[in-house]
């Protein structure tokens, strides 16, 4: 069985105040979904940190990563889900790009990955 993992990344600016639709933003690579990669020869800290190291512009070792979710994509194929919350940062991304909420409606997004970013998305730590 192939294994996924999957990184939700939200971006809070502190510089809007708690409703703003501006303050949390998510990182969707230029398929519309979290960056993901399939686990190979390496392990799943080891996944998680090339997709770290690959869109982001933070140390792996500073970021507070959560399991999120797991789901089975069909019989040959599931999804491990990771969140992590990064501060606001120009060109804190490698790749990809940061979605407002507002920016979210106008993008096809798999409604698995909205109900996660509603869910756990807004939550600062």
């Amino acid at each position: 069985m192939k294994v996924k993992i999957s990184l939700i990344v939200t971006s809070h600016d502190d510089r809007f105040n708690l409703l703003d639709p501006r303050r949390v933003k998510v990182l969707l690579s230029e398929d519309n979904a979290p960056p993901a990669k399939y686990i190979s020869t390496k392990n799943e800290d080891e996944t998680l940190r090339e997709i770290c190291e690959n869109c982001l512009n933070y140390h792996y070792d500073w970021l507070l990563k959560d399991l999120t979710a797991f789901r089975v994509l069909n019989s040959s194929e599931a999804e491990v889900v990771y969140l992590t919350t990064v501060p606001a940062m120009d060109s804190c991304n490698k790749t990809g790009r940061f979605y407002s909420a507002k920016q979210l409606e106008e993008v096809e997004i798999d409604k698995f990955y909205v109900q996660l970013i509603s869910k756990f998305g807004a939550a600062r730590r």
